[in-house]
């Protein structure tokens, strides 16, 4: 008997000392509003009428919005923004009086019902809020939480305009298979955000908006498992067709392009400048045309070196940089092309005649005697006058042909030059 009593006190003692008083008001006020048997369940929506929706407010840029890199050849944004999500839970409110004048106390995310937004982006999913997020709480009601998210997307970049395009890159925001009807997006955007951009592009604009999804339901009959019917163009005001609200936020960015003008424009253009002076050097220098050649082979090493920093093509158009290249490697190759053919204009020569050298033997007492007929006579000696002015003459014609053509191809290249200029500047203009 007395050892049935001894142990029945200890046990008494256990559960006392187990289930003492809480070590404060936080802790009450924590056991009072989560513990309590029957008093929150996280399953549940925090509206006390479960046919309303619940407000959740998504403010973007809190702290900061961060541009990490935008490849342009790969064509992905990596960047990082910070969230607060703030809403109203009924069932989390308390008088300040009855718990020691405490107003606010921070839990972990899990322990609470809160809104499972997630960044939609390329097939991935990035949740906006984890289950080790905390959550700051009001006496209000209030709930507000808030995180840092660092994400990868591709952003499809027109560059038909580089150096001097801008881009924007949309991230969608929003929750899985929750209608609007039930969970109701608010966005916002700060005005005070720190923006931070580690690469050679500078913000333009943020902005933020409501975007509401396509409807995708379908029927089944149940009568023949395999038949399944899409509904593509559901009726507004179906029952059977649930939107869903996300939140679109466009970063637009513009392309620092000074330092492309300098490493890419400028010396392309530099080669082409000087590529006219081809056509002011005289031909007997000797030097013409390997001139020619070794700067269209610096047009090539140059374009071999700036391949990487020029970027691919977006939407079939080629980058206006690289025209701009490729055109002046063209005229550059025309112009050596041309310098071969006025040097061989200017060299040309007429062929000689062959001369009739009539040889008369005479045979006198067994000797015989070689006599050459005429070579000096007057009349040859004014035809061969006669042949070496016209050989003049003919060589000096192909000679100024040649520097007509040197003139022709002088003006042709300098238009084309000019006319390149414009189109690029047109074509990364308009």
């Amino acid at each position: 008997m007395n050892r049935a009593v001894l142990w029945l006190g200890l046990m008494c003692r256990v559960v006392f000392s187990q289930a003492g008083p809480p070590w404060n008001d936080e802790q009450r006020l924590l056991e009072g509003l989560l513990d309590a048997p029957g008093r929150y369940d996280r399953r549940v929506r925090p509206v006390k009428n479960a046919t309303h929706p619940i407000d959740v407010h998504v403010i973007v840029g809190q702290e900061r919005i961060a541009i990490l890199s935008l490849d342009s050849r790969q064509q992905s944004l990596y960047s990082a923004a910070s969230f607060s999500v703030q809403w109203e839970d009924e069932r989390l409110s308390w008088n300040p009086d009855d718990y020691g004048g405490v107003e606010y106390m921070i839990v972990n995310t899990n322990e609470i019902w809160y809104p499972r937004l997630i960044m939609r982006k390329d097939g991935a999913r990035i949740g906006v809020i984890g289950d080790s997020t905390e959550s700051l709480l009001m006496y209000n009601g209030k709930v507000n939480t808030m995180n840092m998210i660092e994400y990868h997307s591709s952003c499809f970049l027109k560059q038909g305009k580089f150096p001097f395009d801008s881009q924007t890159c949309d991230v969608l925001v929003g929750l899985t298979t929750t209608p609007d009807s039930l969970v109701r997006l608010l966005p916002r955007l700060t005005k005070d955000y720190q923006l931070n951009i580690v690469n050679d592009w500078k913000l333009l604009d943020v902005t933020i908006e409501p975007f509401k999804l396509k409807c995708a339901n379908f029927e089944v009959d149940h009568s023949d498992v395999t038949s399944v019917e899409w509904v593509t163009s559901p009726v507004i005001g179906d029952p059977r067709c649930m939107f869903t609200i996300d939140i679109r936020i466009s970063i637009s960015l513009q392309r620092e392009w000074v330092a492309y003008t300098y490493s890419v424009i400028g010396p392309s253009a530099l080669l082409g400048i000087i590529a006219a002076a081809i056509f002011w050097l005289p031909p007997d220098c000797g030097e013409k045309l390997s001139f020619g050649v070794s700067l269209l082979l610096g047009f090539v090493v140059f374009q071999t070196l700036v391949q990487e920093a020029l970027p691919e093509g977006g939407n079939g158009e080629p980058p206006a940089a690289l025209s701009f290249i490729v055109i002046n490697f063209f005229l550059c190759g025309c112009s050596v092309l041309l310098t071969a053919v006025t040097l061989i204009l200017h060299n040309w020569e007429v062929p000689e005649k062959k001369k009739n050298n009539n040889k008369v033997f005479c045979v006198n007492l067994g000797s015989t005697i070689s006599q050459e007929e005429n070579n000096y006579d007057l009349g040859r000696d004014g035809d061969a006058l006669e042949d070496e002015i016209s050989k003049e003459t003919v060589a000096t014609n192909w000679k100024r042909i040649a520097h007509r053509l040197d003139m022709l191809g002088f003006v042709l290249y300098v238009g084309g030059f000019f006319v390149n200029i414009i189109i690029f500047v047109m074509s990364a203009t308009n």
